[in-house]
């Protein structure tokens, strides 16, 4: 089983009609991930992209596709990194998931405050290998309410997910590979920070997806 394998399952099974944030460690890793999850067939949420990759327009363009699916109580989610939601105002998000584990106190506190505001309830989703459940733990005893509980994913319904995200990961490499040729050879409509993203992500796209994950933890 490997990480994005376990997240699109997660996905599909528990968060589907609700409205989630998902947090990466860069503007690359962003771009990547919402290129995987908007190349699955069937998944039953829409998939927003919020970073530096973008534009402003595309960003506030992908903000509202996110508040219009909240309001209708469509499955919703919005990939970003840290720096990118400094200062980003969306309430009643049910869900918030990091992707990629945080690696301070603050971090972790910043991305959980966005859920469970108001007196609503919330949650907040930890992926973590086996080497960062340690470190999580060490995080977790210098905040408040930092229970956490192991959340089930069962092996068979990520049995089910495989095919389709094989199917979505030969998608990806093309995309990205396409991006990555596009921006070195043309450059028109391509700002440099796409074109250091689109390398970037190219470059690593077999190492950071073939990430095995240890244990999935879910802190409320």
């Amino acid at each position: 089983e490997t990480k994005p394998l376990i997240f699109l399952t997660l996905l599909q099974e528990h968060l589907t009609n609700q409205a989630t944030i998902c947090f990466t460690a860069s503007v690359e890793a962003t771009h990547r991930l919402f290129l995987l999850l908007s190349s699955v067939d069937g998944l039953p949420l829409k998939v927003v992209e919020y970073s530096s990759h973008q534009t402003q327009t595309e960003r506030s363009a992908a903000l509202e596709t996110f508040r219009v699916a909240k309001a209708k109580q469509e499955g919703v989610l919005l990939v970003a990194s840290d720096a990118m939601t400094r200062g980003m105002d969306i309430k009643d998000v049910e869900n918030v998931v990091n992707y990629d584990a945080p690696v301070y106190a603050k971090t972790h506190v910043h991305r959980a405050g966005r859920t469970a505001r108001a007196g609503r309830r919330g949650r907040v989703f930890t992926l973590l290998r086996g080497e960062e459940a340690r470190h999580f733990k060490l995080l977790l005893s210098k905040v408040e309410n930092s229970a956490t509980s192991r959340y089930p994913v069962s092996e068979a319904s990520c049995e089910d997910m495989s095919s389709r995200y094989q199917a979505a990961l030969a998608s990806v490499k093309r995309r990205i590979e396409g991006e990555s040729q596009g921006g070195a050879k043309h450059g028109e409509g391509v700002n440099p920070a796409q074109r250091v993203a689109c390398a970037q992500a190219a470059k690593n796209f077999r190492d950071l997806y073939e990430i095995n994950i240890g244990r999935f933890t879910n802190a409320s």
